[in-house]
């Protein structure tokens, strides 16, 4: 039998930009105070949340993760000095081995880059981003944890049981109590949603309810669709490996699962964005007057390195994808037209959506994109993006009841082929239906429409 020691082959997860690394390292800290016997794996930041995943092949009990709670409270108060040390990746990897940690060495053999962050925090050392605090006490010390248990495949080891501790951290007791009521409401909501899409193993079944409701929003983006003049075709579902160098990476992106092994290579997986097909339809067509397509599939998604999420994050779900090819004098219009239907879901299903645009390093139609927020009148914040992608997209968010964002539509402009004489703009109304239910549920959006729902 492999050590868990053993050096492995792990996905890298991008760290996002804030104190989550922070957080995560310090929590790190205060697990091995408590279970000595977990091995680190990495931390597992996403623009939701943080948290820090173990190999342990037990589930732990509710009083550990008490304890838990109270060493990172110590933590945080003994105002613990984080040092950050810049280091070559080879050099970080030998620091690694020697520290006996041969899973982050791993990791910084995936990295892109030759240099490298380490931080530490008294005996603890994991790989950070640029930003994190400098003193322990900088941290919040009212923390709510999670612990889940779920099996995943590493290269050296085969299948291994991996403990996830993810965290919420609070300025104030008042806002962790009512967090925890939160939470607890939303446990109900999660119940309940699952009588409409039952689960198991992370795959979502749509049950008779569940598929009276999807009629419902299906016939709302048939709507929309044909009030712009789409036409809807369907595509078979590609292998991934005969359309790796052709796709887009805007249709590698997960709502950030960045993370894709090549364990998954030769499977069949549905793409988030079926734009090669498309293409494929609009050359074929050969229609000047032919030029949106739009299509609803279900998305297979690779979830290797970390669990589901309810309803929110399935393995499989169902998703729509529009493709407009147009010429570069109309993608303001464009862009405006597809503004105007996210809007048009957001009211017609009482999300209040978030929007986000995020840019290349090449900021070539930034202004376009600019220009059609402000004419539809949406706030908007502009932020970067961990991976590389062919051209800005704007993406609309809506908050759970646990306070954590999720896509939900996106439009963007997938500017790869730059000598194509057309520009292809991307767009997901429905990023995922089931997370969309899930969403209707918490804001009892099925029982004020009731009466609508054919069932």
């Amino acid at each position: 039998m492999t050590s868990w020691r053993s050096a492995v082959r792990v996905s890298y997860v991008p760290i996002m930009p804030n104190f989550y690394s922070s957080y995560a390292l310090l929590l790190a800290m205060a697990v091995q105070k408590v279970l000595p016997d977990a091995v680190r794996v990495q931390s597992c930041s996403t623009q939701n949340e943080w948290g820090y995943d173990f190999l342990f092949p037990r589930a732990i009990e509710e009083h550990v993760i008490v304890e838990i709670q109270r060493q990172f409270g110590e933590l945080v108060k003994q105002d613990i000095h984080f040092e950050i040390k810049t280091m070559m990746c080879a050099n970080a990897q030998q620091f690694f081995l020697h520290h006996d940690l041969p899973v982050q060495a791993a990791l910084l053999g995936l990295m892109p880059d030759n240099v490298v962050e380490v931080a530490q925090v008294g005996t603890c050392y994991d790989i950070v981003s640029e930003k994190t605090v400098t003193r322990s006490g900088e941290l919040s010390r009212y923390l709510f944890i999670e612990a889940r248990s779920f099996d995943t495949f590493y290269s050296a080891l085969g299948q291994v049981r991996i403990l996830r501790l993810k965290g919420r951290a609070f300025a104030e007791k008042d806002e962790l109590k009512e967090y925890v009521k939160r939470n607890k409401l939303a446990k109900k909501y999660d119940e309940k949603a699952q009588q409409l899409i039952a689960l198991d193993h992370g795959r979502s079944y749509w049950l008779p309810l569940g598929m009276a409701i999807r009629d419902i929003l299906i016939e709302h983006w048939r709507r929309l669709c044909r009030k712009r003049g789409f036409q809807e075709v369907s595509t078979p579902r590609l292998e991934m490996r005969l359309f790796r160098q052709t796709i887009s990476p805007l249709q590698d992106i997960c709502e950030h699962d960045y993370a894709f092994d090549c364990k998954y290579e030769n499977h069949i997986v549905s793409l988030v964005l079926p734009t090669p097909a498309h293409q494929f339809i609009f050359k074929k067509t050969n229609d000047p007057h032919c030029f949106r397509f739009a299509e609803l599939y279900q998305r297979e998604v690779a979830i290797y390195s970390k669990e589901t999420d309810g309803l929110f994050r399935t393995k499989n779900s169902w998703s729509d994808a529009q493709h407009i090819f147009c010429s570069k004098d109309t993608v303001k219009d464009e862009l405006i037209s597809s503004l105007q239907s996210i809007q048009e879901i957001g009211s017609l299903l009482s999300l209040d959506f978030v929007y986000v645009l995020r840019l290349p390093k090449e900021k070539k139609w930034r202004s376009s994109c600019i220009e059609a927020l402000q004419k539809v009148g949406l706030e908007y914040s502009e932020e970067g993006t961990p991976v590389p992608i062919s051209g800005p997209r704007i993406e609309a968010y809506a908050e759970d009841l646990r306070g954590r964002k999720w896509l939900i539509s996106i439009v963007g402009i997938d500017d790869e082929k730059k000598n194509e004489s057309f520009v292809t703009i991307v767009e997901s109304l429905f990023f995922s239906l089931e997370r969309v239910v899930a969403l209707l549920v918490e804001r009892d959006w099925i029982e004020k429409n009731r009466r609508d729902i054919k069932h």
